[in-house]
């Protein structure tokens, strides 16, 4: 969907790799990322988080599947 769209939702739920990374109202998924910040900007936030999350769990010694971004209630 486009995200300009998804501000008319009750709820909403980010998936970035098959994984789920956020999920919440529009206005308190903005919120997580500050004053000003779009639906896009939330999703391209933690679509990096999610990135770097990745990457640190592959590296040696890194547990595996710790460490990755909280999600919203």
């Amino acid at each position: 969907h486009y995200m300009d769209e998804a501000t008319h939702c009750n709820r909403l739920a980010f998936i970035y790799g098959g994984r789920l990374i956020a999920r919440g109202t529009p206005t308190e998924l903005r919120d997580t990322f500050g004053p000003g910040a779009t639906l896009e900007d939330v999703f391209v936030g933690l679509e990096e988080r999610s990135r770097q999350a990745g990457s640190e769990a592959s590296r040696p010694g890194h547990p595996a599947g710790t460490g990755g971004p909280a999600s919203p209630a």
